[in-house]
């Protein structure tokens, strides 16, 4: 496997913070791919993104539900990225959300032990389901593996990736309205299509938060960046924002179909009163 990171930034970005947030993001976000004999005429195809999650032992991939579609419905082989090659994804366990357009694939340890050396697995304090977006003055960025920039070198017998980040800011109140977007459950920030390649390929990766509103760069450490939705769409045809799913959903739905988690859950997820977001799941 090959892969690379670029992206042309809009928002000013101190440099401290820059690379060490990119390096952050990227080694916890996974490419996945899919081949199918009709749908991809047999060859492995990157169609989406992910983060890497690991809750106590479990490990899990959390990406949006419509990337999961493809293979759940069309009967798709799935595979995740690797260090020298595709993982094969198997009989994994899939739970999906899709009001809210999110999904969880449980790996086996086969899987999660062959990925590459340089990645991480999120935990749950770099989660923030309760992320005041409309704030002015946070920095957002979205990174994830545009399928437009992923190929298949069939003489090296390698599959190549180029990682895309994109900063942001909140989307702002007075822009046009996005479709369909609910502030309780959604996250949009700003996005400059013309600088950056069309997102396709890119659902499934995380939104993050990069630096807090009203917290000074010169005291920022990676400790700062926070997991907080899952983008999974343009806000509208005109292409300047990203949105996506808040990850307050998460911990609700790995419980609700892994309870031996709960008690972890209940330590780390520093909210896990009975907020408005778990009763959406649940009900």
């Amino acid at each position: 496997m090959s892969e690379e990171a670029t992206g042309m930034e809009w928002v000013s970005i101190p440099p401290r913070i820059a690379q060490p947030a990119l390096d952050f993001m990227q080694a916890r976000t996974i490419a996945i791919w899919g081949d199918h004999p009709v749908h991809t005429q047999g060859e492995p195809r990157q169609y989406g993104s992910g983060v890497l999650l690991r809750v106590a032992d479990a490990r899990f991939v959390v990406t949006a539900n419509h990337v999961c579609r493809l293979f759940l419905e069309q009967g798709c082989s799935c595979f995740l990225s690797g260090a020298e090659k595709l993982i094969p994804l198997g009989n994994a366990k899939v739970w999906r959300l899709e009001s809210s357009d999110l999904a969880v694939i449980r790996l086996t340890e086969s899987v999660w032990t062959a990925l590459s050396p340089g990645k991480s697995f999120a935990r749950l304090p770099e989660l923030d389901g309760r992320d005041e977006t409309h704030e002015v003055g946070g920095i957002y960025c979205v990174f994830g593996y545009p399928s437009d920039s992923s190929t298949t070198d069939h003489e090296a017998r390698m599959h190549k990736m180029v990682a895309e980040h994109v900063w942001g800011i909140p989307y702002g109140a007075h822009k046009q309205p996005l479709l369909s977007f609910d502030p309780t459950r959604h996250i949009a920030i700003e996005f400059r299509e013309g600088s950056h390649p069309h997102p396709g390929g890119m659902s499934g990766c995380g939104m993050w938060r990069v630096l807090k509103a009203g917290v000074p760069g010169a005291t920022w450490f990676t400790d700062d960046i926070r997991l907080v939705a899952i983008e999974h769409t343009l806000g509208h045809r005109d292409g300047d924002a990203l949105v996506g799913s808040r990850i307050g959903y998460l911990p609700t739905m790995i419980e609700a179909h892994d309870p031996s988690l709960a008690p972890v859950l209940a330590l780390e997820w520093p909210m896990r009163a009975r907020t408005r977001t778990d009763r959406l799941v649940q009900g």
